[in-house]
């Protein structure tokens, strides 16, 4: 059993075109060492992530 520490930063945008769809890209770094007993392992990286979402309008608003 071995402790894996991370630390995460990301930045990116959401941009709703209508009600229905909805664009997201963002960008990830995450730090980090795998510590054990044998020499620690570097678990950078940097994820992109990005596409089209849907949105599904299960909650109604009430009419006043």
């Amino acid at each position: 059993m071995a402790v894996n520490p991370l630390i995460s930063g990301v930045i990116g945008f959401n941009l709703y075109a209508t009600k229905f769809f909805h664009l997201f890209a963002d960008a990830r770094y995450v730090y980090g060492n795998h510590l054990s007993d044998s020499p620690p392992i570097s678990l950078n990286e940097v994820r992109v992530s990005f596409g089209l979402g849907i949105n599904l309008n299960v909650l109604s608003r009430k009419k006043s």
